[in-house]
């Protein structure tokens, strides 16, 4: 039987880039457990160019979401602070339209700094974030 792997859209800061990187040859790469999407060093696709969120979260969802059903969001020391990160979670859980909102899963790194605002919003008390 083949093995399905499901696209996931990556979420992070790009000062944890280091920890990204080896995140997605890990899981991607050489596990083949999902196909990693977002915007990034190797992800494919340009950088928005932009200062319109409006504008920035339609194309996050045209350009990098597109066929993914996932977000991971990969939280370091900075990451909370980052408005593109909160766009990219905005827009991975909008609905509407044609648009299906994407399950959400937040890694912490060793760097782990906070949660980002709009993460935290959506945690439920009915499933309470693990530390493992």
């Amino acid at each position: 039987m083949a093995v399905v792997r499901r696209k996931c859209f990556i979420s992070y800061h790009h000062a944890d880039q280091e920890a990204v990187d080896q995140f997605v040859k890990d899981f991607d790469h050489e596990h083949d457990t999902f196909i990693a999407r977002g915007l990034g060093a190797e992800m494919p696709g340009d950088v928005i160019q932009s200062t319109n969120s409006d504008y920035i979260m339609r194309r996050i969802r045209e350009k990098f979401l597109g066929g993914s059903t996932v977000t991971i969001v990969l939280m370091g020391r900075c990451t909370w602070a980052r408005r593109y990160v909160d766009w990219e979670l905005q827009s991975s859980l909008r609905h509407g339209g044609n648009t299906t909102p994407n399950g959400l899963l937040g890694i912490k790194l060793p760097s782990f700094g906070g949660f980002p605002p709009r993460f935290d919003n959506n945690l439920s008390s009915d499933w309470p974030a693990v530390d493992c």
